[in-house]
């Protein structure tokens, strides 16, 4: 875990089951905090200062991983579309330049 990637998670929000809406009931335990653990590390490959990105995406990376890591705690786990965008970031991390 010495990765710029895992350096950065443990400055991303915790996860609070008090202030956590209700997930679908379909959803169990296990993958809501996969899903929670996806979404941190969505967010902090968005921070990643090491990364190069183009320079459409780097214009909105930090809000867009303000936004991911504030769907942590909203109803954001439920969207089909965020989901997909955090799977698509995480996936393509081996593809990232460093």
């Amino acid at each position: 875990m010495g990765t710029p990637l895992h350096k950065h998670l443990g400055e991303l929000i915790t996860y609070d089951p008090a202030r956590q809406p209700r997930l679908n009931s379909m959803a169990t335990g296990g993958q809501v905090n996969r899903r929670i653990a996806d979404y941190k590390q969505a967010a902090a490959l968005l921070r990643d200062p090491n990364l190069v990105w183009s320079s459409d995406l780097d214009c909105i990376r930090e809000d867009l991983a303000r936004y991911i890591e504030s769907s942590i705690v909203t109803d954001g786990l439920h969207s089909p579309a965020l989901n997909r965008i955090v799977q698509t970031l995480i996936s393509t991390e081996n593809d990232l330049s460093v």
